[in-house]
């Protein structure tokens, strides 16, 4: 292999699913579209972000997908592994621009989205950028 060329056995191709209804749904989708991996996101944006009230003392998870089940349980045949989870894009735990309640609040949402995508057997996460 030449330098600069990268290996096809170790790039994995995606896509981003942006209306998460159906598990299996978006599995058949990415096998016709002969991708590696679907990623959706974890949960949707607290209700708090949407207007202009105060934060709450605790983030409260909900759940883009509704189940608790593993993704090998929705779907069979183990497509868990083949999903990636999106963390929340609003979520800022690092950034001087943010108030210590808002960073608090994002380190809850983090922690506790990861655990969700862990608890589903996702095959990966992907966090917000700082």
């Amino acid at each position: 292999m030449e330098k600069g060329q990268g290996d096809p056995q170790k790039c994995f191709l995606g896509r981003e699913i942006e209306d998460f209804l159906d598990i299996v749904r978006i599995r058949d989708e990415i096998n016709d579209a002969q991708l590696h991996v679907g990623v959706i996101p974890i949960a949707n944006p607290p209700f708090a972000l949407k207007g202009d009230g105060p934060l709450p003392p605790e983030y409260t998870l909900d759940v883009v997908s509704q189940s608790d089940l593993p993704l090998d349980q929705q779907t069979g045949g183990g497509w868990g592994a083949w999903v990636v989870g999106a963390c929340s894009s609003w979520i800022s735990t690092d950034s001087q621009n943010v108030s210590e309640e808002y960073r608090k609040f994002s380190e809850d949402a983090l922690q506790k989205e990861i655990e969700w995508a862990c608890h589903c057997g996702m095959y990966g996460c992907i966090l917000p950028t700082p």
